[in-house]
């Protein structure tokens, strides 16, 4: 076998030197050689000189550019058909690549290149070109034994068995072809591949096993005939062949006209089977757009079906339709029965909300327990409307979870292209907000985004920006709302309380402003601002000795500071910071931030109570009422919630809620405080159930920090005077005693 068979050459052109050595390393384990060519000159030059199977050239290079380079190269009879595969920086410069392809490039590598790629693509060409090389010296030889068949050596025989053996023993399936598209040579691979013998294979047209459903008028039309009547070669990545001339299979293949001196007499075609390499494309393609669980589109899908749906849109003037659907009341169900069961009701709801589209229609699953409908063409917003209760009705109906019925709902905010958003973002975003008023109005129901709706985000938009200043300028303050010991009436602490009174609106409650700090990425600023003001203020009153170690600040902790990563250790950071003792602090949580993320919450709190600090449950009773966290969580106090208290005296079954939380509390040694006590009558009730503390008008107002020192000193001479009286009392009792024992 000659040296150009066995070890072909190609030529790696780029005016970089780097970048032709790099690809000279990536081939280096193929039987080949790569030279090199830094100019175009300098390539048109060794191509002059040279037989090559490829050329792998550069697009921009100086002084003469890749497609003048390879327009000259095709202008040599003897080089016309060379595959050349350009190199390019950019995928998206579509003029420039059909440039390319005019000039006669075959293919396109986008660097960075894919070294796997790169080497596939140069093998399945240097097979062809070893074909091509082969089927002509068999071309040759038989002319030659025309000629005189006593010409033919021993050598030209060993030859031509080394040659068969090559082509059977390669993984490729090979054909060669004649002027009329007759197979005239088959390897071993090519009879495995089409599951025929070659005795069958050689003589038959290669349109059965390419096209054999195309008529023959569209295959002498077709590019395949084009390439072999024009002289030149091609390459497919993605193209089907036939077995037994009836079943189908996916194959990359590359084709390559056969020359007898300027004439093209046949082809050469190298094949591969890729059913495996696409079924793991499609595998990698199920985990990048399909969610594993549900098997539904996922996310990311969502957004590439939503961005083609408006360019389609915007081109046929038609409009496109989103429904973000949450699942209401799921999270209890899941922290109630557990995961499994959390899954299959997930899964059970994607069907269902399938069920309830039409086959145009697509259901997405965008994470958690939020789904998303894309309707690509509905026609009115009654269409919309009507998919909306579909979905509703469905959700609706009861599930069967590990033998328990289960009754969830939904929520469902619906946006429409173009009036509610020209792009996938805005319109996902109007979705969510109609969502949102869907969950503030009672759930279970559906929204449209609307003028109102967009009124309230410009607003929450103009309140948030307003709200970063705030605290930037330091516009924000704490009051403080005085806690009493039930028992001895003492002054044992105070809540902490964030009031932002706006200069142009007047005072913005915390449930106003608080939600839009966690909507808007401020939360963490704004508990920081909280926390150094609290800290500050404990200092203060420390340093002029109004407080000791018995007295505590509680601080609100919102369920988004708590899921920052790292929220416990820089709380305890500027504790340390600050000689400020965990004791003095108290923070307090409501029951939903607890149980959105028990695992995350559970080591949080317990870095907290290690520190010192004291954890209390606000609002207890109003949120999860879960009593299972009650045990497993590092809790000190629980606070009832001030709409129980206000009951007293007028509601049995509220009465008997207050009395079933502190008896809970203290059977497992927590503290209670009661919240918003106001009457007498109350605070009587209270003291009768030995309710530990409480904080209400009945005892103060939240004060500022001056006037909190007031009380403070207050409370301490009161404390004093008390004292003073039992001390005189007592001295009393002992001189009578003392008198009547000298009696």
């Amino acid at each position: 076998m000659s040296d150009t068979l066995q070890y072909p050459r190609i030529l790696a052109v780029d005016d970089i030197e780097e970048n032709c050595l790099l690809i000279e390393y990536l081939l280096d384990d193929l039987p080949l050689v790569v030279d090199r060519a830094t100019s175009a000159a300098a390539a048109l030059q060794k191509v002059d000189k040279n037989d090559y199977a490829l050329i792998i050239m550069d697009v921009k290079m100086p002084e003469m550019d890749g497609f003048e380079c390879l327009r000259r190269i095709r202008a040599r009879e003897a080089h016309r058909i060379i595959p050349v595969i350009f190199l390019t920086a950019s995928q998206h410069d579509q003029a420039a690549i059909e440039e390319g392809y005019s000039a006669g490039a075959i293919d396109y590598l986008v660097k960075p290149f894919d070294s796997t790629l790169l080497v596939r693509k140069v093998e399945s060409i240097v097979n062809v070109y070893r074909s091509r090389k082969e089927l002509e010296q068999h071309r040759q030889g038989s002319i030659d034994q025309q000629k005189s068949d006593q010409q033919k050596s021993d050598q030209q025989k060993s030859d031509r068995l080394n040659t068969d053996s090559l082509l059977d023993n390669t993984a490729d399936g090979i054909l060669g072809v004649d002027q009329d598209n007759i197979i005239t040579y088959a390897n071993t691979a090519a009879s495995v591949l089409l599951t025929e013998t070659k005795q069958n294979i050689i003589g038959s047209p290669v349109k059965q096993y390419i096209a054999p459903k195309l008529s023959d008028a569209d295959w002498q039309r077709s590019s395949f005939c084009r390439i072999f009547k024009e002289g030149q070669c091609n390459q497919e990545f993605d193209e089907v062949f036939w077995r037994n001339r009836t079943t189908p299979f996916p194959v990359q293949y590359t084709q390559a006209t056969v020359f007898e001196g300027n004439n093209p007499v046949g082809g050469v075609i190298s094949f591969q089977d890729i059913s495996e390499r696409k079924l793991t494309e499609y595998q990698l393609v199920s985990l990048a757009k399909y969610d594993q669980l549900t098997g539904v589109a996922n996310r990311t899908n969502y957004w590439e079906l939503l961005s083609n749906a408006i360019s389609n849109a915007t081109r046929k003037q038609h409009r496109v339709t989103v429904l973000l659907i949450d699942l209401d009341r799921f999270k209890d169900v899941n922290d109630r029965l557990g995961h499994d069961a959390g899954d299959n009701i997930l899964i059970e709801s994607a069907k269902r909300i399938k069920n309830c589209l039409r086959e145009t229609d697509v259901v997405c699953r965008m994470g958690g327990d939020e789904f998303a409908v894309l309707i690509p063409r509905p026609k009115d917003d009654a269409e919309n409307l009507h998919v909306a209760q579909k979905i509703l009705a469905c959700l609706t109906r009861p599930y069967r979870i590990q033998g328990q019925r289960i009754q969830i709902g939904g929520s469902i905010g619906i946006a429409s292209y173009p009036k509610n958003g020209t792009d996938a973002s805005t319109l996902t975003k109007s979705a969510d907000m109609a969502m949102y008023t869907a969950k503030a109005d009672g759930r279970n129901c559906y929204r449209f985004f609307d003028d109102e709706i967009q009124l309230r985000i410009n607003r929450q938009i103009e309140t948030g920006n307003d709200l970063r200043l705030a605290i930037e300028n330091n516009r924000l303050q704490l009051v403080y709302q005085p806690k009493f010991d039930l028992k001895s009436f003492e002054l044992i602490g105070v809540e902490a309380l964030l009031r932002w009174q706006h200069p142009q609106h007047g005072f913005i409650p915390p449930s106003i402003f608080v939600p839009i700090a966690e909507n808007y990425g401020l939360i963490d600023t704004l508990g920081d601002w909280c926390f150094k003001e609290t800290i500050n203020q404990v200092n203060q009153w420390y340093r002029q000795g109004l407080i000791g170690a018995k007295f505590s600040i509680a601080v609100n902790v919102s369920a988004a500071q708590l899921r920052t990563p790292g929220f416990a250790s820089r709380f305890i950071h500027q504790l340390d910071q600050n000689q400020v003792p965990g004791a003095s602090i108290e923070v307090e949580l409501t029951e939903t931030a607890i149980m959105e993320e028990p695992e995350v919450t559970s080591e949080e709190l317990a870095e907290l109570r290690q520190a010192g600090v004291k954890i209390s449950v606000d609002d207890f009773g109003t949120g999860y009422s879960s009593l299972s966290y009650l045990k497993r969580l590092p809790l000190d106090i629980l606070k009832v919630d001030r709409s129980f208290v206000a009951d007293i005296g007028h509601d049995e079954n509220d009465e008997a809620i207050v009395r079933a939380i502190i008896q809970l509390a203290h059977s497992i040694d927590l503290q209670v405080v009661a919240e918003g006590l106001e009457t007498k009558s109350q605070l009587k009730f209270l003291q009768g159930l030995n309710c530990d503390f409480a904080q209400g008008f009945y005892f103060s107002k939240p004060l500022a920090a001056k006037e909190v020192a007031g009380l403070i000193q207050r409370d301490k001479a009161l404390r004093q005077v008390k004292q003073d009286k039992v001390l005189r009392k007592c001295g009393q009792y002992a001189e009578r005693g003392n008198q009547q024992a000298n009696a």
